[in-house]
């Protein structure tokens, strides 16, 4: 069962809760409390994107501080980067090998 509600903390940073429990949880039970910042929280309502949409979204943060690493290039190095562990992989275990 879950239980939502939206309280405003207080001035002095207290977070006091009154909430009455519905009976179907006995007195004297333990329960989880969960405290969730509602809105404002910048993760709250994040989706899951691709890869080439993450780059060009760290991009246009980069290029607001003067970067000029273009997206093609992050896109390109993260390429060879896998080139790579690819080949250290392959020297490692050799071509075709199962690995358990």
């Amino acid at each position: 069962m879950i239980i939502e509600q939206t309280i405003e903390i207080t001035e002095n940073g207290v977070l006091h809760l009154k909430l009455p429990l519905p009976p179907e949880i006995p007195i004297g039970s333990r329960v989880n409390v969960v405290v969730k910042a509602a809105s404002g929280d910048p993760y709250e309502n994040s989706i899951r994107i691709g890869t080439r949409e993450a780059v060009e979204r760290c991009w246009g943060l980069g290029k607001q501080r003067g970067s000029r690493l273009t997206s093609d290039m992050a896109i390109e190095t993260r390429r060879s980067d896998r080139e790579l562990e690819e080949a250290k992989y392959q020297r490692l275990y050799g071509k075709g090998e199962a690995v358990s």
